[in-house]
């Protein structure tokens, strides 16, 4: 049976944790265009994980004329959710999709390197808080604090003569792994009881167990599993950090 995730907080209240991913991406467009490609000469779906095997390298892409009418979209169903607290990843492509779906809420937003999505491609590979501050400045004073090379040590010299990015400046699952209780310890503490993330497909597969397409929304699901863990996630996050977490069945 599926649950509702409610984080509890300090004060014992509950809070219900919404999952918002980013719009399509200049970069999910090259990609899409190159499987695509590579199936019409092949005649077979791409095997195994096409990142793989390429990555177009566009470091922090934007959203696409698409991604921008994804995000509109759901603008309505953000407002039916009456969010308190929207909690978004400093990458350009959810600051955007962030701004443009919660656009006419009352909802504090907070910019956490905790949502980034973890390091694998030229994708992840951020811009700098000052960078960031010039192309929204109604979040200025948050982008402008963010530390150095937040998102890990690639650059756009650190691929291989494939294009693709080496091993040494991706982020380790263990790290990953130690960000994700990070990011629950910080729901936690949040006053807020409504909360949206706004972030990133692996993000969100390595929480939920299951992929969002681009700005699908969705409530954290969880489901009862083997071992008394509660949580299908790559990362097992939930079952970590089960000091947060009570389980309610979803109304009627």
């Amino acid at each position: 049976t599926l649950g509702l995730v409610r984080w509890r907080g300090s004060s014992g209240m509950s809070k219900q944790v919404h999952l918002l991913r980013h719009g399509q991406s200049e970069f999910n467009l090259a990609h899409a265009r190159f499987c695509e490609g590579y199936r019409a000469e092949h005649k077979a779906e791409v095997p195994g994980n096409p990142f793989e095997f390429y990555d177009p390298v566009i470091t922090d892409p934007c959203l696409t004329g698409l991604g921008e009418e994804q995000a509109r979209a759901v603008q309505a169903a953000v407002r039916a959710l009456d969010i308190e607290l929207v909690i978004v990843s400093p990458l350009t492509r959810a600051l955007q999709t962030a701004l443009i779906a919660c656009d006419g809420t009352n909802a504090r937003i907070v910019v956490s390197t905790l949502m980034r999505e973890q390091v694998s491609t030229s994708g992840e590979i951020g811009t700098d808080g000052d960078t960031l501050a010039t192309r929204f400045p109604t979040l200025s004073a948050q982008l402008q604090a963010l530390p150095p090379h937040w998102w890990g040590t690639a650059t756009r010299a650190h691929f291989d003569t494939h294009a693709l990015l080496l091993a040494e400046h991706k982020e380790a699952l263990p790290a990953a792994r130690e960000r994700m209780i990070s990011l629950t310890d910080f729901i936690s503490a949040q006053s807020e009881t409504r909360i949206l993330l706004v972030g990133h497909g692996d993000l969100f597969h390595q929480l939920t167990g299951r992929r969002y397409r681009n700005c699908e929304l969705g409530t954290w699901a969880i489901q009862a599993g083997l071992a008394g863990c509660i949580c299908t996630g790559m990362l097992c996050a939930c079952h970590l950090a089960a000091k947060h977490i009570n389980i309610s069945a979803p109304s009627a």
